[in-house]
């Protein structure tokens, strides 16, 4: 029990403890834009606590094979990803501008670039070795690690081999393509009434994107792993 639940309390603590050092230095998210981030931050949380239990009970998680968690949590985040994009436009005088440059650096902060880099290269490494690792079991797909005991014969044993794999590559490349679209994006809308407070909006967006798409990878870690 407490190795099902001890990442996901821990997390969710740590998660807390950061919320409530930050508040005062991060504008108040209202609104549309609050209940977007409220669903993108709780549904993963819910889903995969969900299987979690599922996990304990005598059926288990019916149907729903490595492969699929693997996934999930990949899943899971570009879906919080494209509702942490969608805000509503607000008012802006019909004279606002502004002649400074604006670049994806502008409101992303670089700890997230080179997070999501180290994420996704541990994630090839690790789906590649274990890959190579693999092989086939009694229906021929590459799902077991074997290793040879003596001469009476060899013990097997589930891994994350390329059967399992298959699917979550390509959605790693969605989710690293979606997150990188949208930093990129952020720079570039027009700016509302109130630049200040647009600016802050900005990169607390940048930086909850930047959550969303590394805690879904450190999901999907711990789920190979």
């Amino acid at each position: 029990m407490g190795c099902l639940w001890g990442p996901l309390v821990l997390a969710a603590m740590v998660g807390l403890a950061l919320h409530l050092s930050a508040r005062r230095l991060i504008p108040r998210q209202l609104g549309v834009v609050g209940v977007f981030c409220a669903i993108a931050g709780g549904v993963p949380i819910l889903v995969i606590g969900s299987l979690r239990v599922a996990h304990l009970m005598p059926w288990g998680p019916f149907g729903f094979d490595l492969g699929m968690r693997a996934a999930l949590p990949i899943t899971l985040g570009i879906g919080a990803i494209v509702l942490l994009l969608i805000r509503p436009s607000t008012p802006r005088p019909a004279a606002t501008a502004s002649l400074a440059p604006r670049t994806m650096r502008t409101f992303t902060s670089l700890a997230w670039i080179i997070t999501l880099a180290g994420l996704v290269l541990a994630i090839v490494a690790l789906t590649w070795a274990a890959g190579a690792a693999s092989v086939s079991d009694h229906e021929g797909y590459r799902t077991m690690y074997e290793v040879t005991v003596g001469t009476a014969g060899s013990v097997g044993t589930t891994i994350y081999g390329w059967y399992y794999s298959l699917p979550s590559p390509l959605l790693l490349a969605a989710l690293v393509a979606l997150t990188i679209f949208a930093w990129w994006w952020i720079p570039r809308r027009a700016w509302d009434g109130d630049v200040d407070r647009d600016t802050a909006f900005r990169r607390l967006q940048a930086s909850n994107i930047g959550r969303a798409a590394c805690g879904a990878l450190l999901v999907h870690l711990g789920v190979v792993l």
